[in-house]
């Protein structure tokens, strides 16, 4: 229950819904401690009040197969050497990005979607330039840097999109709905949201499968951490030097997007009956998370 009569409250909120997102994420825990509810609650009351963008019209990118068959392994070498060439990361953590950056363009034929989740310890270690550099070769990338809960399920209803999710540490965490639904796209048999819609309002049911990026500082809730693939960043060392993403055009990657809209088009029956070996070190889980990115490995 609130503590302030219903005036103040009312205008307390209408205030906070005035301020630019960054100084309503400044204020954003106090506030909820003034009003005594909690912040994802605080989130949707505010969230009320703001003025209703009509936004832009999703376009998502559609690459044109490359005309002649690709090498798969060559092509697992390309995306890490294009991991090498912008970020800082471990040898393992970029073979994991490529053949997850594969696994994308299987995804009519997966039946698990592993998260990516790229965690950095601090700021200035590349997370947003690993997210830019996926959104340039995963299938169908759609990114964002906040998404409600209900963007979520919509969007992947409507446009079967690979989200690629920035700042998750800004939101994510606080969001029991948008963390239930996230995981919830993890299997597809159970990838599905029901919600009701119209008037009268009448259940609907909203398909949450896909592939997920999401990126942020420091470790996500345990439910995430459970259904993903790990990628830790690290800040360059005195010595180390990576190219700067935003200097390269983004034709030079319009090559290898059409490799992978090629070798997925030709290898998916391959990739459907695909049974790799399964390390026993993995608990069940984390068999699941690896079986995709290991059928990936046996069919390139």
């Amino acid at each position: 229950m609130m503590n302030a009569s219903p005036q103040p409250e009312k205008r307390e909120i209408e205030r906070l819904a005035k301020l630019s997102r960054l100084d309503y994420e400044k204020e954003r825990p106090a506030a909820a401690k003034r009003l005594g509810i909690r912040a994802p609650i605080l989130d949707k009351l505010v969230a009320k009040e703001r003025p209703q963008d009509e936004g832009r019209k999703l376009e998502l990118p559609e690459s044109k197969p490359w005309q002649d068959p690709v090498d798969g392994a060559a092509l697992l070498d390309e995306i890490e050497a294009l991991v090498e060439r912008f970020v800082v990361c471990s040898l393992p953590d970029r073979t994991a990005m490529a053949l997850w950056v594969v696994l994308t363009w299987f995804e009519e034929a997966a039946q698990v979607a592993p998260i990516l989740n790229i965690q950095s310890p601090e700021k200035r270690c590349g997370k947003s330039t690993l997210l830019a550099l996926i959104m340039r070769l995963a299938k169908r990338p759609l990114g964002a840097s906040n998404i409600s809960p209900a963007g979520i399920f919509r969007v992947v209803e409507m446009h079967r999109p690979t989200l690629v999710i920035d700042e998750a540490d800004a939101f994510l965490n606080d969001s029991e709905d948008a963390r239930g639904i996230i995981n919830s796209g993890h299997t597809r048999d159970a990838a599905f949201v029901i919600r009701c819609e119209g008037d009268p309002p009448e259940p609907a049911r909203f398909s949450t499968w896909g592939f997920k990026a999401i990126a942020g500082i420091g470790h996500r809730a345990a439910t995430i951490e459970d259904r993903s693939i790990a990628i830790k960043l690290q800040r360059k060392a005195k010595g180390e030097n990576v190219e700067r993403l935003r200097h390269a055009g983004r034709s030079m990657f319009d090559g290898t997007a059409a490799r992978l809209a090629r070798f997925a088009r030709d290898s998916l029956e391959a990739f459907s009956q695909a049974r790799p070996t399964l390390p026993d070190a993995l608990n069940d889980r984390e068999q699941d998370n690896w079986e995709g990115l290991l059928a990936v490995a046996e069919v390139a």
